[in-house]
């Protein structure tokens, strides 16, 4: 329909805007690591403009529910592997098993933050009782 067509018109050209604005970051001379904050940036904006799409279209839902309860979830467990993260890659060195320490370590962190701060207890029993179904003897693990 139109509606949907609007939506990823928008949507999806924000986040293409990924491509030019790196180009004008780096021609003013911005760091590589710019490009990242700049991603961050449109990717929230994208985010900002499905919630607006989806009050649009779906009155009755609550954005301010959907922050408390996922989004204000979500910065914490962010923050919680920054911060652990940041100090593993210092420990750890620039050396490639440093690197790879802090690839398994941010993994790990964000993994079991999620588990259990921002998965309710059906959710987590849903892929606890998953992960054991991984481990039966038919997928030979």
């Amino acid at each position: 329909s139109g509606r949907v067509k609007n939506y990823h018109l928008l949507v999806d050209s924000i986040i293409l805007m990924c491509v030019p604005v790196s180009l004008v970051v780096f021609a003013l001379g911005g760091r590589s690591h710019y490009i990242m904050f700049t991603m961050v940036l449109l990717s929230i904006l994208a985010h900002g403009t499905r919630l607006y799409y989806l009050k649009k279209i779906f009155p009755p839902i609550s954005i301010a529910l959907y922050a408390k309860d996922f989004l204000l979830r979500a910065v914490i467990v962010i923050c919680i592997a920054f911060m652990i993260t940041w100090e593993v890659h210092h420990m750890a060195g620039v050396t490639l098993f440093g690197k790879f320490t802090v690839v398994v370590c941010s993994t790990t962190v964000i993994a079991f933050s999620t588990l259990f701060l921002v998965l309710d207890a059906r959710e987590r029993e849903h892929i606890i009782k998953l992960i054991k179904s991984l481990k039966s003897p038919k997928y030979g693990i």
